[in-house]
């Protein structure tokens, strides 16, 4: 028994027409369904975003006398504790010695960068 595709239609929309109603109740609760999921999503995307920002902590940089020597550096790395060690992240260990970029030739302070962070 074959269903011509011009009668399916016609019944459809007839259908559609005579029980507006209900279709417009199954197109609203389709659609506030699809909201809340798509809301869940975005809150669980979010959390998830705010989470990973909080877990990459902060990065530490100790500002130290040109002249001090290597064992005062590790002196203070020692002093600030263990980092605890994650990807993209350096440890106390990881001290050393750098120079801005910025700073100008007469500047009293080296900064000495813990960690990497990125």
């Amino acid at each position: 028994m074959a269903v011509s595709v011009d009668y399916v239609v016609r019944e459809t929309a007839s259908n559609l027409w005579r029980n507006r109603l209900m279709t417009v109740a199954a197109i609203l609760t389709v659609a506030v369904s699809l909201s809340l999921v798509g809301a869940a999503l975005l809150l669980r995307q979010g959390s998830a975003n705010a989470t990973g920002t909080l877990e990459r902590g902060t990065q530490v940089t100790v500002w130290m006398q040109p002249n001090a020597d290597t064992q005062e550096i590790a002196a203070v790395g020692t002093e600030l504790g263990p980092a605890p060690r994650s990807a993209g992240r350096g440890s106390h260990s990881d001290l050393k010695r750098r120079t801005p970029a910025t700073a100008s030739a007469g500047s009293p302070r080296v900064p000495c960068a813990c960690g990497s962070g990125s």
